[in-house]
């Protein structure tokens, strides 16, 4: 299946890599502006779109196989690692779905790793509408049933960037069927029995106020993760998107700095 990828390159020869992964309702797209800037710093940053998401092949917003989405990811991060090689450090960053995905990665492909963030990853489902439609029922008798839509209002407070995403074509109105809140379901399963496995640098970013994913499935995580070095921070009363939100500036500034604490000078 052909993946959109795209990349952003430092001017000069790059001091680390960046892997983005996007979650449901997105693309790389939505992640140019925060690239583009550490591109500006020396970082080479890399994302793909997911299969069935923005430019990619597949049914649309239909991620039924997270092993499949394992292996997509790894193509990037291995592309992102030949032409950026050790020593150089390689960071994943995940938001919301693409947050547990990248979870589950870290879980079993930790050498590919120097660092971990996740941003509002969808960790806990207790508060996501996706858990009431996502029952083996709906997930195998009627797998293209829609899940209950999270609504665009609940990514940002920003109505710019909620308008921004009710017109773009590269955003799938609703989430996804049920089957893809049932193969999240399973994902989850695993990575809530391996998170003391996870040793690299960890970051985790969360709103108080984020109706989309559970603020909890991010701070048990940080709790349960092995790492000697990790973060949790939580922005109170911000949505889902935090690189969208009106607080952006805030939240790219965190991320910058410790991204850039993690890369020998």
């Amino acid at each position: 299946m052909k993946l959109y990828r795209q990349s952003w390159k430092p001017s000069a020869a790059p001091r680390a890599a960046l892997v983005i992964q996007h979650g449901l309702k997105s693309h790389s797209g939505d992640y140019t502006a925060f690239a583009r800037a550490m591109a500006a710093r020396g970082f080479a940053v890399y994302a793909a779109d997911m299969r069935g998401h923005g430019r990619s092949a597949g049914q649309r917003a239909t991620l039924d196989d997270f092993d499949q989405l394992v292996r997509d990811l790894q193509q990037t991060v291995t592309l992102a690692r030949r032409e950026v090689p050790q020593p150089m450090p390689l960071f994943l960053m995940g938001h919301s779905v693409g947050g547990a995905l990248s979870a589950l990665y870290a879980e079993q492909h930790q050498s590919d790793l120097d660092g971990l963030v996740l941003l509002a990853p969808a960790l806990r489902v207790d508060r996501m509408p996706v858990e009431a439609a996502a029952t083996p029922f709906f997930g195998t008798l009627l797998p293209n049933a829609p899940l209950v839509d999270v609504p665009n209002a609940w990514f940002s407070r920003d109505p710019a960037r909620v308008a921004q995403m009710d017109a773009s074509d590269l955003v799938y109105q609703p989430a996804g069927p049920a089957r893809t809140g049932v193969a999240l379901l399973d994902a989850l399963e695993y990575v809530w029995a391996h998170p003391q496995t996870i040793q690299i640098p960890l970051l985790a970013l969360h709103g108080t106020a984020d109706k989309a994913t559970d603020p909890r499935g991010s701070v048990e995580f940080v709790e349960r993760a092995s790492s000697s070095d990790k973060q949790l921070v939580l922005y109170r009363g911000l949505y889902h998107d935090l690189l969208h939100e009106p607080e952006k500036t805030q939240v790219t500034g965190d991320l910058r700095n410790w991204l850039e604490k993690h890369v020998s000078p």
